[in-house]
């Protein structure tokens, strides 16, 4: 949310030009909003969804995996995927 002088914690307090405000402030009408069934299902299905990444040393998926199953997988019966290089 801006303040009056165009400023946001999320933007650190630097000053937002009045221009760029007032042009996002014209295109707000054109938003298009999810339709909230759909919001409702895709909510239900992410749900129980933990999205993560490692950092620091490189370990390799199967590893990884293997370890989380054997601390985790036995009680809560998940199931890990590979997203990307560095996601699961």
């Amino acid at each position: 949310m801006l303040n009056s002088g165009g400023q946001n914690r999320a933007n650190k307090g630097v000053t937002i030009p009045s221009e760029i405000i007032e042009q996002t402030k014209s295109h707000l009408g054109s938003i298009v909003e999810p339709d909230q069934e759909e919001v409702a299902q895709i909510t239900y299905e992410w749900k129980f969804t933990l999205v993560g990444r490692l950092l620091g040393r490189k370990i390799p998926f199967f590893i990884f995996a293997t370890e989380a199953k054997k601390r985790w997988g036995y009680k809560l019966g998940f199931r890990i995927v590979r997203w990307s290089k560095d996601a699961f």
